[in-house]
């Protein structure tokens, strides 16, 4: 199984921070924390930001929360440096980008976009699947469904129940963490209900959808009380995005 380039550059920023500190331990090199950490945080925002970009060109999630992810890692480096004043809490600042979104939306570019490759890439992405704390966690095809309890600090999660074998009784999912991807296919015969809280992000639930800060998203499908097969899905991130998608 081939790691994909975002897991491979976590893996490598951590690989890396572990050999700095153990130097910094054993007094081999001296290393302030406080001055490189708002650094390191800045650039994973920008990393995180660029990994969602590349998907949502592919038609995966939208633009908007890539999009500020990276103009605010931006905007942090340059301010560490003393290009502009900028910091964490002037995030406020930002707020113009509100009207930017909104104006490519009225535009319809997402859409045309979205209807140009969504469809096209389903056919043919690829997934993985890993029980690793950092990376992707991923069925498909015809799966026996159970019961799911996952935290990962940042990971993707890909689950298409369209195929899948489902017993005749409520299926609980809980996902955790802090910055990630969630995507569900669901067949529309499929009862489930859905809590979705994203700190920073957006949500697609259905025919539901809200994107900013501190979003939060609830949904009931109208069988899923009788239904005898059903799903209860619980989804909570810092960052990141969230759709659950209904096909025919």
């Amino acid at each position: 199984m081939k790691n994909s380039l975002f897991k491979s550059l976590i893996a490598l920023v951590l690989i890396g921070l572990g050999i700095v500190m153990l130097l910094v331990n054993l007094n081999v090199l001296t290393f302030d924390l406080d001055r490189w950490w708002p650094y390191a945080y800045a650039i994973f925002f920008i990393v995180l930001g660029v990994h969602w970009l590349i998907k949502a060109f592919k038609g995966f999630n939208g633009f908007s929360v890539p999009i500020f992810l990276v103009v605010f890692g931006s905007a942090l480096v340059a301010g560490e440096i003393g290009y502009i004043r900028f910091g964490f809490l002037d995030v406020y600042k930002l707020w113009p980008l509100l009207l930017i979104f909104l104006g490519f939306g009225a535009l319809g570019f997402t859409k045309r976009y979205k209807k140009r490759y969504h469809h096209k890439n389903m056919n043919n992405y690829r997934f993985h699947q890993t029980d690793a704390d950092l990376g992707e966690t991923t069925f498909k095809g015809s799966w026996n469904v159970k019961p799911i309890q996952i935290w990962q600090a940042v990971g993707e999660h890909h689950y298409d129940f369209t195929k899948a074998v489902m017993p005749n009784e409520n299926i609980p999912i809980t996902i955790e963490g802090l910055a990630g991807e969630v995507y569900f296919i669901m067949p529309k015969d499929l009862a489930f209900k859905a809590e979705v809280d994203v700190k920073a992000g957006e949500i697609h639930v259905a025919d539901q959808h809200t994107e900013g800060v501190n979003r939060k998203l609830s949904y009931e499908s109208s069988d899923f009380g009788d239904a005898e097969q059903k799903l209860t899905i619980n989804i909570k991130l810092k960052a990141g995005s969230v759709r659950i998608e209904q096909v025919s």
